[in-house]
């Protein structure tokens, strides 16, 4: 049976189905990954706030909003009475220490930086909701297909590419990102491992010349910014219409199913027809 067929239904099984006998904490959540996984969790009622970004699943865009990723509404979050507060190291600190000083508590998650971070957060997560065995079972399933996607191509050298985060400024991904990570069960050279702050020209990814250009953007800038590439001759993935856009979403902030998604998705772009075979 074709490698795709085997994966999917695994990651459609879990996705977003309310748990039975859920744990009844008021949860606020400061992170759109987070949220996102406490949907999977089957605890999506539970959340009674969560940030202007947290648009996934739908549900979850019209929860009571307490502000972005970075900045938050104290007030607002001590008035709606949660009985925990999920976090990442891009929430204002001072702010998360000001709501521990009141009493609430808060738990900031670290940023993954590839998919053994990322499962061990998620069980984290489930472990603190009453929810260790519906997470190990997602964790085992996304373990299966990202073992799998490994043993068919992590071998392989795989092309030269580049993962482009934005325009304005220009930004790439280097090997401390999770973005990065993806290579491990795909193959493939990232270009711009090595670049120290992952501010990039023109002219430098140019120099670099890799196969491939993965765009890490959304809407109409994303299509924009690959126009812009198409005029760009000299660039081999130019030429050979070899820049692709990802949901920027999925790829730098993923849950395990949806990092098995995005490792898919790269797969089938890197080997096209041999994907699945």
């Amino acid at each position: 049976m074709p490698l795709i067929l085997r994966l999917l239904p695994f990651l459609f099984l879990f996705i977003y189905l309310p748990a039975q006998g859920s744990a009844q904490k008021r949860i606020i959540s400061l992170s759109p990954p987070i949220t996102e996984e406490i949907y999977l969790l089957g605890l999506g009622e539970n959340i009674i706030a969560n940030t202007i970004y947290c648009t996934r699943p739908k549900e979850a865009e019209r929860k009571e909003k307490v502000g972005s990723v970075v900045s938050v509404n104290v007030e607002s979050i001590v008035r709606l009475q949660p009985d925990i507060v999920f976090a990442s190291p891009l929430t204002d600190q001072r702010a998360l220490e000001r709501l521990r000083k009141i009493g609430i508590e808060v738990t900031v998650f670290p940023q993954p930086k590839n998919f053994h971070e990322l499962c061990k957060s998620f069980l984290t997560l489930g472990k603190m909701l009453g929810r260790e065995e519906k997470a190990r079972e997602i964790v085992a399933h996304a373990t299966k297909g990202m073992e799998e996607l490994k043993r068919r191509y992590g071998g392989k050298e795989g092309p030269t590419v580049l993962f482009q985060i934005g325009s304005k400024p220009l930004f790439v991904a280097n090997k401390d990102s999770i973005i990065h990570s993806y290579l491990e069960y795909v193959g493939g050279q990232n270009v711009a491992k090595d670049a120290k702050t992952g501010l990039f020209s023109r002219e430098e990814v140019i120099r670099l010349n890799p196969e491939y250009l993965i765009i890490v953007t959304m809407g109409v800038d994303g299509e924009q910014e690959r126009e812009n590439w198409s005029k760009f001759r000299e660039l081999r993935a130019a030429r050979e219409r070899k820049v692709y856009l990802i949901d920027a979403y999925k790829l730098c902030s993923p849950t395990p199913l949806s990092y098995v998604e995005v490792a898919l998705k790269l797969a089938s772009i890197f080997y096209g027809t041999k994907f699945g075979k």
